[in-house]
């Protein structure tokens, strides 16, 4: 009679036990999921506030005709943060099985990235006064810049635990492969490259 009700004893701190443990397994998945969505939210309005501001240093470089320094080192900075959210992202929303593998390939990533190069050969070349290719350029990089703008919804609160900052990110891409479509181009690079060989 003992033994039994020691078993039963030993079974209940057992039961106890595995409550406990997936209770405080529980705690800690959701703090996690809520850090991860604190820091998701932080990043994807870092990443609207970098597309408008983008908009306006375009406006203001084309206004002026000239660029300097210091809009220059905005433009790469910017766009490599561009990139880098957009990537960190994608591969996010694979890690957690909310897309298939396929969904770490984007143009839109890659199209900032050679924003960014574009902006580090405006650097390089030491040349504040825009000629008329550059402004061609400058244009189109802003008219892309525009359709990644209009991808955006004011407002919007971007968490783990909604589907809305994929729907961005999906929103960005579809406006790009449009921007890439309407141009008959491979991606943005194409359109100095053009220039060039216009020039």
């Amino acid at each position: 009679m003992k033994q039994i009700k020691y078993y039963k004893l030993l079974l209940g701190i057992v039961v106890l036990l595995l409550i406990f443990f997936s209770f405080s397994q529980y705690k800690t998945k959701e703090m996690y999921k809520s850090y991860i969505s604190n820091n998701l939210n932080a990043d994807f309005r870092q990443l609207i506030t970098t597309i408008q501001n983008n908009n306006s240093v375009y406006s203001e470089v084309l206004i002026s005709e000239s660029i300097s320094q210091t809009q220059v080192n905005s433009l790469m900075r910017s766009n490599e943060s561009i990139r880098d959210i957009i990537l960190k992202y994608r591969e996010m929303a694979i890690k957690f099985n909310m897309r298939e593998d396929d969904f770490q390939h984007d143009q839109s990533s890659l199209n900032a990235i050679k924003i960014t190069r574009l902006s580090y050969d405006w650097d390089e070349a030491h040349e504040s006064v825009l000629d008329a290719n550059t402004k061609i350029i400058i244009s189109k990089v802003q008219e892309l810049n525009n359709t990644w703008l209009s991808a955006i919804k004011e407002g919007d609160h971007y968490s783990l635990y909604d589907s809305s900052w994929l729907k961005l990110l999906e929103n960005i891409e579809i406006s790009t492969l449009k921007f890439m479509s309407d141009n008959n181009i491979e991606n943005i690079e194409a359109i100095w490259l053009q220039r060039t060989d216009i020039k």
